[in-house]
C-alpha cells in the first residue's frame, strides 16, 4: 500500500485501542450498503449501544434503494 492507505487489519487495531463511552441510544445515517452495515456493528460492538436509530433520507435514490435500506 502506498501513500497514507492502512490495512483492514491497521484500522481495526485502531478502533479496538480507542477508549469510547457506553452510549444507550444512537441514531445513524444509514444507506443500507457496506459501510452502513459495517458501521452499525461498530455501534453495537465498540459502543455497545442499547439502540440503534438507523436514519434514512429520500433523495431521489428510488423506492427499491430505499426498501433495501430498510
Amino acid at each position: 500500500m502506498s501513500g497514507n492507505s492502512m490495512s483492514v487489519e491497521e484500522i481495526i487495531r485502531r478502533i479496538e485501542s480507542t477508549p469510547v463511552p457506553k452510549v444507550k441510544k444512537v441514531a445513524c445515517a444509514f444507506s443500507g450498503g457496506l459501510d452502513s452495515s459495517l458501521g452499525i456493528e461498530l455501534l453495537k460492538r465498540k459502543y455497545k449501544a442499547e439502540e440503534i436509530v438507523p436514519i434514512t433520507v429520500d433523495v431521489g435514490q428510488g423506492e427499491q434503494e430505499l426498501e433495501m435500506a430498510r
